[in-house]
């Protein structure tokens, strides 16, 4: 036992050993391509709401801009995670199921994550269809883990 305590004390001189990973699927966001052009360190800006998974998003909320002028188009949308634990890889893969379709849905390939401590935005396209856009969330590390959600569109753009 006191070649354990002097193991971990070795490892973590201060005597904090690195707490467990922990990720929580916050909800998915629309935003700019100022945000979505940060890659892996893109920050939400204030005041951008955060639909909880389950969501249905209607009217026009979050419809993108038509392209041209000096306003970058909007309505990106984005999976929003909060991590604590050590930087990680992982993959996020998006399937959409249109309005209607009877069908399972289309699944994109995954897209790589890299996940740091504290909120981490994923952008997953310029999604304009209405329909049902389901993620699956899988962070690899020390303890795996798999989160789901999904997001459902049924805008007037």
């Amino acid at each position: 036992m006191l070649a354990l305590a002097a193991a971990v004390a070795a490892a973590w001189p201060d005597g904090a050993v690195p707490a467990a990973q922990k990720a929580k699927l916050v909800g998915f966001a629309f935003v700019d391509s100022r945000v979505t052009a940060q890659g892996s360190r893109a920050r939400l800006p204030r005041g951008i709401r955060i639909f909880p998974s389950g969501s249905r998003v209607t009217g026009k909320t979050a419809c993108p801009r038509r392209f041209g002028g000096s306003t970058p188009l909007d309505g990106l949308l984005v999976v929003v995670l909060d991590y604590t634990g050590s930087p990680t890889a992982g993959s996020a893969t998006l399937t959409f199921k249109p309005a209607g379709s009877g069908r399972a849905g289309f699944p994109d390939a995954p897209y790589q994550l890299d996940v740091d401590p504290g909120r981490t935005l994923q952008y997953l396209g310029p999604r304009t269809q209405n329909g049902t856009y389901a993620v699956k969330i899988e962070l690899f590390g020390t303890a795996p883990q798999r989160l789901a959600g999904k997001i459902v569109l049924a805008r007037r753009c």
